[in-house]
């Protein structure tokens, strides 16, 4: 992933965390992309994010542990729940 490709997701991310798995995709290897799967499923399954079903508090800590363990694998941090990168949130 290139830097602009970084600062891309950092920027999708902080306007829409789905959005941004949907781009990161196309960067992960297989052990990634089963990991994001498991993400966005929770995503949308759950009300963690669009889903119905109750989260259970292991699943929403799954969700959050997976979730920027991809992020922070591309260069991004976590800083009060938004994305940066190299310090600056795009």
């Amino acid at each position: 992933m290139t830097e602009n490709q970084k600062k891309k997701l950092c920027e999708i991310y902080n306007s829409s965390d789905i959005d941004s798995f949907e781009y990161m995709k196309q960067f992960c290897d297989e052990e990634q992309k089963q990991i994001l799967d498991r993400v966005i499923w929770l995503n949308l399954n759950t009300t963690i994010g669009w889903g119905e079903q109750d989260a259970t508090s292991k699943e929403m800590d799954e969700y959050y542990e997976k979730k920027w363990f991809l992020l922070s694998s591309f260069g991004l941090e976590n800083i009060g729940g938004d994305a940066y990168y190299n310090g600056v949130m795009y």
